[in-house]
């Protein structure tokens, strides 16, 4: 089986992770990411940016549902405050399956999840 990246799982094809930052990780009976995720043009809420913003933001939901395991390859979740006053932990340098497994990783650590596909939740208010 080959590696499979984000942008070709359902659901995520609109969306561009690697200038996206991740805001938190909860891990228990489903891995779930808090995300301020860059929307691309092709995006149905996509908006043009902010004034100062590189790209339109929203925040999402990256939920791993039925988790069977999940491991830390490295974790090193430093906060970072931005302008705004909010915290973040970096970007998502990586989202991929590969062999029945998940991988996701940024300056913030790498995780391997077995579970059911990830989905993508642009809940109004996204928090965990």
């Amino acid at each position: 089986m080959d590696r499979v990246d984000y942008w070709n799982f359902p659901g995520f094809e609109d969306i561009y992770l690697e200038d996206s930052y991740l805001l938190d990780l909860q891990t228990n009976s489903q891995v779930v990411a808090r995300v301020e995720a860059v929307l691309k043009e092709s995006h149905p809420a996509y908006s043009p940016p902010k004034s100062g913003e590189q790209y339109a933001y929203k925040d999402i939901l990256i939920i791993f549902p039925n988790v069977e395991s999940y491991r830390w390859l490295g974790k090193k979740m430093t906060p970072t405050r931005d302008p705004d006053g909010r915290i973040d932990y970096g970007n998502i340098d990586e989202l991929y399956s590969l062999k029945g497994k998940y991988y996701m990783a940024g300056d913030w650590g790498k995780i391997e999840i077995v579970s059911d596909p990830p989905t993508v939740s642009y809940a109004q208010s996204a928090a965990i």
